[in-house]
């Protein structure tokens, strides 16, 4: 494997993903200019103007502190950037009022889509993408395409920084991408109805979480409190094996007393004449539910999510289904593990 630099001591939050993409802007020739390109093409509203460098969290006021700010011959704007936590209270707002004040222009960058309030996108000091369909601001996903185009040895590295975060875009045949797309979402909310008829046992319950991609059966068999079902953009911050985004299966069971040692034996590889080729972890962070300190999570399931979610929506619920009945089998012993650890 290639080294890279943002991988040496990744700690995974915002202000280091913010100072890593100030830093491939400022090293790889053209990516800034590349970006403030997109930004004014997107937005409808900028005129094109020469990228002239960045801030790493510019200086604002007692209570006001956002990320970047991009300097244009023409323009500034800053940037708020989100990966996993939500806006503060009246942050958006906030923030705008700080742009306007200065003359310049305020932009969200988020990994997935964020609702921002009809007063911030009624300024005209509000950037954000005008497309059909398109969230109201912009995705670190497009920063991940843009880095894409450049052959620079730090845009590949940032590039594959943002993978392992997850911020890679995946595209759904006909449909679109389910982390962001209300309608490829709903389509994926749907096609796990198929799963739920696989568990049926007295005491067993299903359902979908509301506002998630979780798909949640209830005590579907001993020794299994909980089987969780949904996908993940990325993995690899724990199992380095998978490079793109997944459908896992992850099962909790409860030990009485809350004890230390796990009650699924060891499992690490992937099923033996599977294919696609269906992965197996353990599950080694120790942490119980927050709610119930008796239950723990001690196994993960993968495939690919591409393999799963095909354009055929009828085919992509037999394939979900499989994978869930495939999994099961192995956790009951009925298909046997290849141990490995080969990336994939």
């Amino acid at each position: 494997m290639m080294p890279n630099v943002f991988l040496v001591n990744p700690v995974f939050n915002e202000d280091e993903l913010t100072a890593y993409w100030h830093y491939t802007m400022a090293v790889v020739p053209g990516l800034g200019q590349a970006f403030i390109d997109d930004v004014a093409k997107r937005s409808g509203s900028l005129e094109p103007t020469r990228f002239v460098g960045a801030i790493d969290h510019p200086i604002g006021d007692a209570s006001n502190h956002p990320d970047l700010r991009i300097q244009c011959e023409d323009y500034d704007i800053l940037f708020e950037h989100k990966l996993d936590s939500p806006l503060g209270t009246d942050q958006l707002p906030r923030y705008l009022e700080l742009a306007s004040r200065n003359g310049w222009k305020l932009a969200l960058m988020a990994s997935n889509r964020v609702e921002v309030e009809d007063s911030v996108l009624q300024s005209t000091s509000f950037v954000r993408p005008r497309g059909a369909g398109e969230p109201p601001h912009f995705l670190w996903q497009d920063v991940h395409e843009l880095a894409t185009t450049s052959n620079h040895h730090i845009a590949r590295e940032f590039k594959e920084y943002l993978e392992v975060l997850g911020l890679a875009h995946f595209h759904w045949a006909g449909l679109g991408n389910p982390f962001i797309d209300d309608v490829a979402a709903a389509e994926l909310r749907s096609i796990y109805d198929a799963v739920g008829r696989l568990f049926s046992g007295r005491g067993t319950s299903c359902r979908k979480r509301p506002n998630s991609l979780i798909y949640e059966v209830r005590k579907p068999f001993d020794p299994i409190h909980l089987l969780n079902l949904g996908p993940f953009p990325s993995v690899q911050q724990w199992d380095r094996r998978l490079k793109r985004p997944v459908m896992a299966m992850w099962l909790w069971v409860r030990r009485p007393g809350g004890g230390d040692k796990p009650l699924l034996p060891s499992a690490n590889g992937y099923i033996r004449g599977t294919s696609p080729r269906v992965f197996v972890q353990d599950s080694g962070d120790g942490k119980p539910l927050p709610y119930d300190r008796e239950v723990f999570c001690e196994r993960y399931y993968y495939i690919y999510l591409h393999e799963v979610l095909v354009e055929s929506q009828k085919v992509s619920q037999e394939r979900l289904s499989a994978f869930v009945e495939t999994s099961v089998n192995h956790l009951q012993g009925k298909l046997a593990l290849v141990e490995s650890q080969e990336v994939a």
